[in-house]
């Protein structure tokens, strides 16, 4: 499969989603993630003011980045109940599985203060007993992780 139908998959069952909107609305204005897929498509993937968006550009100096394989990208498409938690969830076990890579490329403390946790916080309880499941109990521990990990 490829990345346009990818990008077309991932429009039409995933980002028109409310979780997508609910979640980009907690992030500064302006604040773009930066979407890689199978290390050659660049995305943007930001809140308009109305709608998550997601198009085939670089972002505008990302705080964040993830890199995805078509597969792994693919699969978030046919994630049961659309939630935070759940999204969230799905996006954290191809983390640990290898098949997604997340990295921070802007500073700690963009990521910190633009919003970015508040996702996290969002997704609640059943996000952080997954999270915690895998050794990240609270917020420091989270921060810490992002500090040491995803650079």
């Amino acid at each position: 499969m490829s990345a346009d139908s990818v990008l077309n998959e991932v429009q039409k069952k995933l980002i028109c989603q409310d979780v997508f909107t609910q979640g980009l609305r907690l992030l500064k204005p302006g604040k773009e993630i930066r979407i890689v897929v199978e290390l050659r498509t660049e995305w943007a993937l930001f809140y308009d003011g109305e709608f998550a968006k997601l198009q085939e550009r670089p972002a505008e100096s990302p705080d964040v980045e993830f890199h995805f394989t078509l597969d792994a990208l693919r699969s978030l498409t046919h994630v049961s109940d659309y939630n935070m938690a759940t999204l969230g969830i799905a996006v954290s076990k191809q983390v640990i599985e290898g098949s997604c890579r997340v990295r921070v490329v802007g500073s700690v403390w963009a990521v910190l203060s633009g919003g970015y946790l508040k996702i996290d916080q969002a997704a609640g309880p059943d996000f952080f007993a997954f999270l915690s499941q895998n050794g990240l109990k609270n917020l420091t521990k989270i921060q810490s992780f992002i500090r040491t990990n995803f650079r």
